[in-house]
């Protein structure tokens, strides 16, 4: 299902926003998007503690490639 253009352009600016190096930026996009990735995290793995493990990895990870 596709997203409504208002939110792909919300998105797309966050993106930039991120490579940019603006930290409010990271905090935004873990406030969006860490409880889906934890959420998914928890269904692959099976633990809570794994899957908290699993979302900070995946924001470092992120934060340390924003301009790749």
């Amino acid at each position: 299902m596709d997203q409504p253009p208002r939110e792909d352009s919300a998105i797309a600016d966050l993106s930039q926003r991120l490579r940019d190096g603006d930290r409010s930026a990271l905090e935004e996009t873990y406030q969006r998007f860490s409880p889906l990735i934890h959420t998914l995290g928890l269904r692959v793995l099976g633990e809570h503690h794994e899957a908290e493990d699993l979302t900070q990895r995946v924001f470092l990870a992120a934060w340390s490639s924003r301009h790749t």
